[in-house]
């Protein structure tokens, strides 16, 4: 199980989405670490969520455990001066766009066993978002929410 390994094949995936007729994204990087700048706009950041729960347990049969947790896509489209009426357009044609790119490979190549759920692919909502937490970077973003689900074979206490 590697939480890293998802991330960066999912920042793979998603260099293949197309929000017609917005621009595609200038940059998509695996970690939240990476510097946020206006002039890379659209950008994709992917993480591990935060203040979501997640789950280890055991398969039925024995022998695997699954490993459920959620992985947390912004997609940063404006700054927060920028008109509503700007940030709506920008932000419409995000969730079909992420739909495609995610529907085109399940297991993000291989480095998870299956992205979704039983209910859905991914929730999302598009929202400013103060991303240092200092009122200083203000960013209008979409957050889509991704299950994601790994299967780890292990040798079980008798």
């Amino acid at each position: 199980m590697s939480v890293t390994t998802v991330l960066t094949q999912l920042a793979v995936v998603l260099a293949n989405v197309n929000p017609t007729p917005q621009p595609v994204p200038v940059r998509i990087v695996s970690t939240p670490r990476e510097a946020i700048n206006i002039s890379d706009f659209p950008m994709i950041v992917c993480a591990f969520g935060q203040g979501i729960d997640n789950e280890i347990g055991e398969l039925a049969g024995g022998g695997f455990i699954y490993h459920r947790w959620t992985a947390v896509i912004y997609v940063f489209v404006a700054s927060t001066i920028t008109p509503l009426p700007e940030v709506y357009s920008r932000c419409e044609p995000w969730a079909a766009a992420m739909a495609t790119a995610l529907y085109g490979d399940l297991t993000l190549n291989g480095s998870c066993t299956f992205i979704g759920n039983d209910e859905h692919l991914f929730k999302y909502q598009h929202a400013p978002i103060d991303w240092t937490g200092d009122k200083k970077e203000l960013y209008w973003v979409l957050k889509f929410e991704l299950p994601i689900e790994e299967h780890m074979e292990v040798t079980l206490a008798a």
